[in-house]
């Protein structure tokens, strides 16, 4: 019985051998081809916030404020001495009031009028600052925030609202206070044009006396908190 095991053991080895040589060698593996790797390049070298800033140094542009007293109008110029400070210069112009001034319509006279109203007032900041980019090297190069601060002075208009509104003008009084202001910012676009939005508090005082626009409500300090939006250009 053991001889007719081994006999059986040895037979399977042997065919098994036989099978292993009888297999036909495959052909030699061919090496694969090396990866290849495009790398394109800009037709124009592509540049940052500040090699725009080192080529074009300055920014003009209008700015639309809203504050208390309504909207007003007006422009700005930029001058960049470093990668992070500009010199900055600031001229606008809004109505002053600080109260509502609503318009009701008077039949004897056919035409709206602001009760008690005795002046028009109009505010004409003109001032020098500085601004100071802030987290520079931290956010996107279209995302520039900054905090500014100026002075100057604030020229304020006063008009009699009893004329017309052109024949008031021949009547104007031209009052010349000190103005500065604090505030904070940012460019969203850094290009050839751009666009950004500002916060900043006026500080413009007149006198302890005041200057009326209604009866009895005089304007101690013609400041306060404008929101401006930017939109300017490189050059």
């Amino acid at each position: 019985m053991k001889i007719n095991l081994l006999i059986v053991i040895c037979a399977f080895f042997i065919v098994e051998t036989i099978n292993l040589f009888a297999q036909v060698t495959g052909e030699p593996s061919v090496p694969a081809k090396k990866d290849t790797s495009f790398i394109f390049k800009p037709a124009r070298p592509l540049k940052t916030f500040y090699d725009l800033q080192k080529e074009q140094k300055n920014i003009w542009g209008l700015e639309i404020l809203l504050s208390n007293s309504g909207f007003g109008f007006g422009t700005f110029y930029e001058h960049s001495l470093n990668e992070n400070l500009s010199l900055t210069s600031n001229l606008f112009i809004s109505g002053a009031r600080n109260t509502d001034e609503t318009e009701y319509y008077y039949p004897d006279l056919h035409e709206y009028r602001v009760p008690n109203k005795i002046n028009r007032l109009y505010l004409i900041p003109i001032t020098l600052g500085l601004q100071q980019y802030v987290f520079s090297n931290e956010l996107s190069e279209n995302f520039k925030p900054y905090v500014d601060a100026g002075m100057g002075m604030g020229l304020i208009l006063q008009t009699p609202y009893s004329k017309e509104f052109f024949e008031s003008f021949s009547y104007m009084k031209t009052h010349v206070k000190f103005a500065g202001y604090i505030g904070v910012g940012t460019w969203f676009n850094l290009k050839t044009a751009v666009t950004g939005l500002n916060v900043k508090y006026y500080y413009i005082p007149f006198s302890s006396k005041g200057l009326e626009s209604v009866i009895n409500h005089p304007i101690k300090d013609f400041g306060g908190i404008f929101i401006t939006l930017t939109i300017g250009k490189r050059y």
